[in-house]
């Protein structure tokens, strides 16, 4: 069966994300019993895979529906008692939401917060270590309201971690100066892509977020999302009047 999805604008935000017909077409089956053979052997083949995804042949993946979010109330919910002792790793809005939920069970959070658009440093993270034992501490690897990454190799050297896969998922653009949302974010959305505004209240109105994940930028064959980005992107900065500066590949 051949089946190709609807034309519609290119979607680059931090999530929801593009998806291929195939996967589209996976989707378009009828629903299953839960309590059916069939669903058993489904539901088990997804972990077997899930566990190729995550690169381990021991750990017991929970395959869940929710946002990511729905993580932070896991950890919450399951590894936490009320009045334990966390650390979180503030990077931005998430940092902060993280650690409401931890006061909403009942959990000491202890934000160790970066000044906006900064990481944390080693030699931070390692006093904060000291000053205090945390049963748990807790990152957001980027937090999609700033756009830093937070280095979990340094993370991982000073609280010991297992390995992880890292992959650049997603860009956050300071508006060019005189320049503003209304310039930027509906011109690219009438070149067919759509972008994320700020949501770091802070800054929210100062950057906009690009994310570059998924077939987006696996399929270089058949698609090529990000060189139409980079490309609408150009026109609107030219459109908008801002004639400073320079687009490489490496920029987005």
């Amino acid at each position: 069966m051949t089946f190709h999805q609807a034309e519609h604008p290119l979607l680059v935000i931090p999530g929801p994300i593009e998806v291929s017909d195939d996967v589209l077409l996976a989707n378009a089956s009828p629903s299953q019993s839960h309590m059916s053979k069939k669903f058993t052997e489904t539901f088990g083949e997804a972990i077997k895979m899930l566990r190729k995804v995550l690169v381990t042949d021991r750990g017991q993946p929970f395959i869940v529906g929710g946002s990511g979010t729905l993580g932070w109330d896991m950890v919450a919910a399951n590894l936490m008692e009320e009045g334990d002792e966390a650390l979180v790793l503030h990077s931005g809005y998430f940092g902060q939401s993280f650690a409401d939920c931890f006061a909403a069970y009942g959990i000491k959070a202890t934000q160790l917060k970066a000044p906006i658009g900064q990481c944390l440093s080693r030699e931070e993270i390692t006093e904060a270590l000291k000053a205090k034992k945390y049963k748990v501490v807790t990152m957001t690897h980027v937090d999609t309201s700033t756009g830093v990454l937070i280095d979990a190799r340094t993370v991982a050297e000073v609280v010991p971690a297992n390995p992880s896969i890292a992959a650049n998922g997603m860009t956050a653009i300071y508006f060019p100066d005189g320049l503003l949302a209304s310039d930027i974010i509906p011109r690219m959305l009438e070149r067919g892509v759509v972008v994320a505004g700020g949501l770091h209240k802070d800054i929210k109105d100062k950057y906009f977020r690009i994310g570059h994940m998924g077939i987006s930028v696996t399929d270089t064959i058949n698609r090529h999302d990000m060189e139409r980005v980079k490309n609408a992107l150009k026109d609107v900065l030219k459109e908008a009047g801002y004639v400073g500066g320079t687009f490489s590949q490496n920029n987005i």
